[in-house]
């Protein structure tokens, strides 16, 4: 396919999947908790808040983020 030729013939798959991995890429600059919002996890206020508040913005990441034991997060995470 030449530049100046103005064709149209490229491969329409391929531009779709190029650049759908380039809008995920980017879209943290528009929503920094994307991956929350299209989960089906549904975080509590504060557990927001302890990660994008106050650990995420310290580098090298000095924090081990737990959770009460025996509340099924294990097999939630299954379903």
């Amino acid at each position: 396919m030449s530049k100046k030729g103005g064709r149209f013939d490229g491969d329409g798959a391929l531009f779709r999947l190029v650049s759908e991995a380039q809008r995920i890429h980017l879209a943290h600059l528009f929503d920094p908790v994307l991956a929350v919002h299209t989960s089906v996890v549904e975080p509590l206020p504060h557990q927001i808040t302890a990660v994008h508040e106050s650990m995420l913005p310290r580098q090298p990441l000095p924090f081990l983020l737990a959770d009460d034991p025996g509340a099924g997060k294990t097999i939630m995470a299954g379903f």
